[in-house]
């Protein structure tokens, strides 16, 4: 039985290799992940803009919120606010400062507390939470660790150079996990109709995993209200992870407002198969208020299984765990990203949601059932409804109801014109793009129009980039490319972005990062480059990669790189010098390139002086050029230049005669007259019958004979 159970646990991983190889989905955006080009983001100007933290401590960032305009991060007693400034569009950050300061707490931080996991110290407070508060307006609501003792602060941002706190007074709330490596997920609402004070929705992940509403008065500490039914499992299992934020939706037909948070749980029903995870999506009314035993506990929550998965007839390919999405409220659509089982090979996709979709699955679909109420057991259709049906907002509810739903969240890819069906709901379609070998952690995405940019924080500390001009094409394939931005793994990116400038920011535990990725555009070189590291935010005009306005930025194309590297070089007459120009585009340099010597003040000197100038090209990129000095002929500026499609970048050096001697020069400006005369009185014979011609042709009167010592 062991044997056979070890065979079940590895099938999936097996077929998942050989399936997703598979050429057959023609309309799937599969990046093909050796032949994505990986760069430092250090050399496109990337920095390192933080790395505060006492000797001793883990700073343990994680990316919080965007509120504003403003990204917030929290870190080892820190919160920290990155935005643009609005007058000079630069990239500025503030770091305010948060201890354990409730002096109505005993607490004692003896630092010996460790994660179990981690052997991190945890007797710090790491800020996990961070939500705008609707009323009173430029006010914050601050969440930390605080040494297994949680603490809220309300911070007001009114100074925008400045955040000032003040601690709460219930550092009992359960909004935030008491170890720093744990994931909350939490956001703020307005009030309902009738009601004055904002509701806040938060779930927690580990041991005491729940999802949870609090009212939030206008003055004071939230106050909690209900949370999931949490004995059996059968709502939210143990260890569930939650990702993202909670978001809103109203029913336009209803008007009833509903929550969703996404999450990703054990499937226990087979815990007998090994360990297998389901990613979620569960509903609750924004306005429930309890189960009709006055339990405190939520009587509307409902959840489905996520589908983003590749097609097969024999077995489909699913990606399971989800591990970030992004509300996009304009087109009522989440964008999510997934990754395979972890005891497989790596694997990530991106899915789209539409919220009709989801909304049509919650108020008509079918439920499932275990028997007899076991978390073990298999869940199995129902032919009826209960009654009053899961998830209404206008029935009372006990907590004995089955909360999931039958059918899957279906994937939405309109590029994929296969994605139809006769049933109520239509069929997932493909991802709108998938990639092996990487997993995928975090997600942020712009989109501008027809374009979408799409940045996928990864375990290996790269930021993939993709993008399309227009993103509802089945044919234009995504331009990729693999910023390299830290050694350890990605757990949140984020976008700054106004009309002209647009700033990517990554964290890590250990570091914060951005990129301004419009004003270094110029360190772009060739179109390729422009076009694949910075587009669609820089455009290659056909000589610079400028922004979309047009205008060049900070940086300039790679140069010529010259040796030796003066400017000017001085150099005793008939001496030799050698001088190397050599063009380096980096990994975009696939074009062939023209490079070339010139003499400033004449454009064919070098042709027609070979007696003069030696070339040895040893590559397309690298020419040499060797140089006889002779003063008013072949000293003077010489430019080197490479001519790369239809635009050209030079880089010049001036050679400087000085009236010198030397052994070697002497022997060579006496070689050089006597092969001048004697092809003087060559050319004069031949021209003897009056026509002209010219030599240059240096008289060496103080030249001793048969001998080179002066």
């Amino acid at each position: 039985m062991g044997r056979l159970r070890r065979m079940y646990t590895c099938l999936p991983s097996f077929v998942s290799l050989v399936f997703i190889t598979l050429p057959v989905l023609m309309t799937a955006m599969k990046l093909n992940n050796n032949d994505i080009r990986t760069v430092d983001v250090t050399d496109y100007g990337g920095v390192n803009f933080t790395s505060e933290t006492d000797a001793g401590q883990q700073p343990s960032y994680r990316l919080l919120n965007k509120i504003d305009g403003s990204i917030y991060f929290g870190g080892n007693e820190s919160l920290i606010r990155v935005f643009l400034d609005s007058e000079t569009k630069m990239f500025k950050s503030i770091t305010t400062t948060l201890v354990t300061t409730n002096a109505t707490q005993e607490l004692v931080l003896s630092c010996t507390v460790l994660n179990s996991k981690t052997n991190e110290t945890v007797c710090w407070n790491f800020i996990r939470v961070v939500e705008k508060l609707n009323q009173p307006d430029n006010e914050l609501l601050v969440c930390g660790t605080n040494a297994f003792h949680r603490l809220c602060y309300r911070c007001n941002t009114t100074d925008l150079l400045e955040i000032t706190c003040t601690p709460g007074t219930v550092p009992q709330l359960n909004l935030v996990p008491k170890l720093p490596d744990i994931r909350p997920s939490s956001a703020v609402f307005g009030p309902s109709p009738g009601d004055m004070d904002d509701v806040l929705f938060a779930a927690l992940t580990g041991d005491d995993s729940t999802l949870q509403k609090y009212r939030v008065p206008l003055e004071g500490d939230p106050v909690f209200e209900l949370d999931t039914v949490t004995v059996g499992g059968r709502f939210i299992q143990k260890d569930v992870v939650f990702v993202g934020r909670p978001f809103e939706y109203t029913d336009r037909t209803t008007g009833n407002t509903y929550v969703f948070s996404f999450y990703r749980e054990p499937a226990l029903e087979y815990e007998t198969h090994g360990n297998k995870v389901y990613s979620r999506l569960s509903r609750v009314c924004k306005n429930d208020t309890g189960d009709s035993s006055k339990s405190d506990k939520l009587a509307t929550f409902i959840k489905a299984r996520v589908n983003c998965s590749l097609p097969d007839l024999l077995l489909p390919f699913y990606y399971d765990l989800i591990q970030d999405v992004i509300w996009k409220e304009d087109t009522e659509e989440v964008y999510a990203v997934f990754t395979s089982q972890e005891l497989g090979p790596a694997a990530s996709a991106l899915c789209r949601y539409r919220m009709e979709d989801i909304m049509k699955l919650f108020n008509e679909g079918k439920f499932k059932d275990q028997a007899g109420q076991v978390p073990t057991k298999l869940w199995l259709p129902l032919d009826a409804d209960p009654v009053p049906r899961p998830g209404t907002c206008e029935n009372v509810h006990s907590v004995s109801y089955p909360p999931l739903l039958d059918k899957l969240v279906p994937n939405y890819n309109p590029i994929d014109l296969a994605a139809t069906s006769t049933d109520f709901l239509p069929t997932s379609a493909l991802p709108t793009l998938y990639i092996n070998g990487l997993r995928f952690t975090s997600l942020t995405a712009d989109f501008q129009g027809d374009k979408c940019v799409f940045f996928f924080g990864t375990t290996t500390g790269v930021i993939l980039k993709a993008y399309k001009d227009d993103c509802s094409s089945a044919t234009e394939p995504f331009k990729a490319v693999k910023l390299k931005f830290m050694s350890e793994a990605v757990n949140g990116v984020g976008l700054l972005n106004d009309s002209d400038t647009n700033v990517l920011v990554v964290a890590g535990a250990n570091g914060l990062l951005d990129w301004p990725i419009t004003d270094n555009c110029g360190l772009a070189g060739i179109e390729s480059e422009c076009n694949t590291v910075f587009g669609p935010y820089g455009n290659w005009n056909g000589s610079w990669c400028v922004d979309p306005s047009g205008n060049p930025r900070d940086g300039s194309p790679k140069s010529a790189i010259v040796q030796p590297v003066e400017k000017s070089v001085k150099v005793c007459g008939m001496d030799k010098i050698v001088l190397y120009c050599e063009f380096d585009y980096g990994v975009f340099n696939t074009e062939q390139l023209n490079v070339s010597w010139t003499k400033t003040d004449n454009a064919t000197f070098i042709e027609n002086s070979k007696h003069l100038v030696r070339l040895t090209r040893y590559s397309s990129s690298l020419l040499e050029m060797e140089v006889t000095v002779i003063k008013n002929v072949s000293d003077g500026s010489y430019s080197c230049s490479s001519n790369h499609g239809t635009s050209s970048t030079f880089k010049a050096v001036e050679i400087e005669h000085e009236d010198c001697l030397t052994e070697d020069n002497l022997e060579e400006r006496c070689g050089l007259h006597k092969t001048l005369e004697t092809e003087s009185k060559k050319i004069n014979e031949e021209f003897k019958d009056g026509e002209n011609c010219s030599l240059d042709v240096k008289s060496c009167d103080t030249c001793p004979h048969g001998s080179t010592t002066p």
